[in-house]
Parts: C-alpha cells; structure tokens; sequence
C-alpha cells in the first residue's frame, strides 16, 4: 500500500497496509527480519535444515518513494485482484474488499 505522510489519508493507508502485510506474509510465507542478528539466525536455520546451496541468492530491496514510482490505477488493480485471490470470506478483519479499495 503507497501512503505518503503528509498526505491527507496517511492514517487509514498505514491500517490497510498493516491488514494486507498480514494477507502477504500469509500466503508467501514471507519473513521479515528486524536486525541483523535475525537474518543470521534465520540463516544457520536454513543451514541446518540442509536448504542453504551454493546456487543460493540472497537480495535487499530498496525503495526510497513508492509515492511517486508507481500510478494509482494499476496500483489499486493489484491490490483488488491480489485480495480477491486470497481472501475467501471476502472480509479482512471484519472490512469488505470493495471497503478496502
């Protein structure tokens, strides 16, 4: 979800992208690491597991104003089919999709 904090609807963007990383971390099974030492964890586990290859990548995403790189149409195209696509009951935390968008 793009919010940019000065603009007038910062708060309620801030709530649906807090509602939609749940959906995403659901569905991907995503891991998001707050220091470093959680990264090397999470890394000896994989290790241990027997999943770490040589073949292996590891990336760091950096996007320094998502307010101005992508449109909103298409933006908000992705965001109803993405949760159309997972969410069955059609309500997030008690809120419809269509509410959402």
């Amino acid at each position: 979800m793009m919010h940019c904090r000065r603009g007038l609807t910062f708060k309620i963007s801030h709530f649906l992208s807090r509602l939609r990383q749940r959906i995403y971390e659901r569905v991907t099974h995503s891991t998001t690491f707050n220091t470093g030492i959680d990264v090397i964890d999470a890394v000896e586990d994989y290790s241990k597991k027997g999943l770490l290859r040589s073949n292996t990548l590891f990336a760091t995403v950096h996007i320094p104003d998502l307010c101005t790189i992508f449109p909103h149409e298409p933006t908000m195209a992705a965001l109803q089919r993405f949760l159309h696509a997972y969410i069955i009951d059609g309500r997030v935390q008690g809120i419809t999709i269509p509410n959402i968008i």
